[in-house]
């Protein structure tokens, strides 16, 4: 019989649970964070270790490109490794190898250990987004007030943290300790968030109970022309416009602009605080307006600034009102993207389709990054780069118009 003594039993079981879960998110979101440092510091640092060690724009490029295949790419298996793995166990490695990485950049000497170093810390922030995302699709199943959209700005928010902390350690630091010094305090900040993640309780790997087996719902997914004109909107407007804002800025301000690198610093330091409120912001007002207008309208708004770029030779109040727009509408992108695509998919392969979303997106780094470094050392300058990542915006509009929403699902 379902005695009163039956239910205390089983609600202290799932307050338990509930607990656990909690401590396992928290884990999530300052891995993501203590990851962000390099996305914040990296590209500050990378002027000095192009001098240093003498390289190109085309092989900072190839670095960040095949940095990001490894990042991007083993999303995909997430699904088959949970089944494995319990997602303590993918996160603690996660961190371990992110500490062993960050301290190797900080010894490198040349550009292929430098090279091998990134490769690890690609493949150390591969489960990061797959595992919050399935924290916070388990957690929204629980707690039916919770937004899913909501929760996702919020991941990418907490993660920003992390840029803007990698950006200030540059400022205050790489005087002091070079660029070398600040990896290595990147690699000792991760320790206090890998034995955070070695005291929580575990759990066991995912069961095969679901309706739907991994395969299935990713084939399905594919086939959905949802997901793949989605897909292509990212790699044409995201792709394009991350690769500027999250790597190659502090590069545009210091190599083109002439800025001193404590001045770079101080801006790209204001670009990752505006990349902490955007993206919530942006999920909020887009749960209000149409997705998709929303999407359509940044796409024309990053083309105008992009284009007007090129016109700034030196740093001006204009260049530096541009460049916030810029941070201001493109940092939420992602988000933007994946609230959108769970808003008008299935259940049954929602989750398929944002880690797709997720991947392909991510990866499209690949592209850009080769093809922009590239184009850097051939023009001299990023202007033409500029009118590129212009007319990508201006091109992913057409393709969005296609994408057919459907009847509204509830998110």
């Amino acid at each position: 019989m379902y005695t009163s003594n039956t239910r205390m039993t089983v609600s202290a079981a799932d307050a338990v649970a509930t607990a656990s879960e909690k401590r396992m998110i928290a884990a999530t979101h300052l891995t993501h964070l203590v990851q962000h440092l390099y996305i914040g510091a990296g590209p500050l640092l990378f002027p000095l270790v192009m001098s240093d060690m003498d390289l190109t724009y085309t092989l900072i490029g190839f670095v960040i490109s095949v940095r990001t295949i490894f990042a991007g790419f083993f999303q995909v298996f997430y699904g088959y490794l949970r089944r494995l793995l319990s997602r303590r166990v993918m996160l603690n490695g996660s961190n371990l190898i992110s500490v062993l990485s960050s301290i190797g950049m900080g010894v490198s000497a040349g550009f292929s250990p430098f090279l091998f170093w990134n490769i690890l810390w690609g493949l150390s922030t591969s489960p990061v987004h797959p595992i919050g995302g399935s924290l916070m699709a388990d957690e929204s199943q629980k707690n039916k007030k919770e937004r899913k959209g909501i929760n996702i700005g919020l991941f990418y928010s907490f993660a920003y943290v992390g840029n803007l902390i990698g950006a200030v350690m540059v400022l205050l630091l790489v005087n002091q300790i070079g660029w070398q010094g600040v990896f290595f305090t990147m690699g000792l900040l991760t320790l206090p968030v890998l034995f955070y993640g070695l005291v929580i309780s575990d759990e066991a790997p995912a069961e095969r109970t679901e309706k739907m087996s991994q395969t299935d719902a990713l084939t399905t997914a594919l086939m959905d022309s949802r997901v793949v004109l989605t897909c292509l909107v990212g790699i044409l407007f995201f792709g394009g416009t991350n690769i500027f804002i999250r790597h190659l800025a502090p590069l545009y301000l210091t190599n083109q602009l002439d800025l001193p690198i404590g001045e770079a610093s101080l801006i790209f330091i204001s670009i990752s605080v505006i990349g902490i409120f955007s993206p919530p912001i942006f999920v909020w007002l887009s749960k209000r307006l149409n997705r998709k207008m929303v999407l359509i309208s940044i796409a024309l708004l990053l083309a105008a600034a992009f284009a007007y770029l090129p016109y700034e030779t030196r740093l001006t109040y204009t260049a530096v009102l541009v460049l916030g727009i810029l941070a201001f509408f493109s940092w939420p992108l992602l988000a933007l993207f994946q609230a959108f695509l769970i808003s008008i998919l299935e259940p049954k392969i929602k989750g398929a389709g944002a880690n797709l979303l997720l991947t392909v997106n991510i990866c499209s780094f690949v592209l850009w990054a080769s093809l922009f470094g590239v184009l850097i050392d051939i023009d001299g300058s990023f202007d033409g780069m500029f009118y590129g990542i212009a007319i990508l915006c201006l091109g992913s509009i057409p393709l969005m118009l296609l994408v057919k929403t459907g009847a509204r699902q509830p998110n």
